[in-house]
């Protein structure tokens, strides 16, 4: 038995084997997001789908109120809000010390061009940390990258702040891109996980 199908524009086409499982079903199509399937259909039977019962869930829900995909429509959207903030804050944070870069010249003795090298090195490490993150979280998970590199990104900002000379005010600006970028970086993981925000 075979069934074609659509999703987001993209035709698929699944072949069903005639003693498949709704088991062995939901383990054949982990990593895709979504199947549409005919509703009619005996193969969808033990399967989640959505109410109108057109869509197969996949991943499949568990029964578990703590499980993302089983969040209410607030909390998913309350997620997605934090998570959308946290993403402007790196190009935020690296791009406002513009407006102090004639100031930082006067108080360093140097040229308004070297105290901008601070900037760039940290916009450039905000996309290099964003990386770094994204490996990272593959291997220890999302939350303890998000929460050590955001605790890391808080001390050079601090380190940033504290600083007297333009090197003290340098390392810890740079730095602070490479532990800022893990909020772009790592978000759309996030978003990824709670479908149908």
């Amino acid at each position: 038995m075979d069934s074609s199908t659509k999703a987001g524009g993209h035709a698929y086409h699944i072949d069903f084997a005639d003693n498949q499982t709704a088991d062995s079903y939901n383990t054949t199509l982990r990593g895709e997001n979504r199947i549409f399937l005919d509703p009619e259909s005996d193969k969808t039977e033990g399967l989640k789908v959505t109410a109108d019962q057109s869509v197969v869930l996949v991943p499949q829900p568990s029964d578990d109120a703590q499980d993302p995909l089983n969040w209410n429509f607030g909390k998913k959207h309350a997620v997605l809000a934090i998570v959308i903030a946290c993403s402007f804050l790196p190009d935020y944070g690296s791009v406002t010390g513009a407006a102090t870069l004639t100031l930082q010249a006067e108080e360093y003795g140097i040229s308004p061009n070297v105290v901008n090298h601070s900037q760039s090195g940290n916009q450039f490490m905000v996309g290099a940390g964003g990386i770094v993150a994204v490996m990272l979280s593959a291997y220890f998970g999302r939350l303890p990258v998000l929460f050590w590199f955001m605790v890391a990104a808080f001390a050079t900002a601090a380190g940033q702040a504290g600083s007297n000379g333009f090197v003290g005010f340098f390392v810890p600006r740079v730095m602070n891109g490479f532990f800022s970028g893990v909020a772009q970086g790592v978000s759309p993981l996030y978003t990824n996980t709670i479908p149908d925000v």
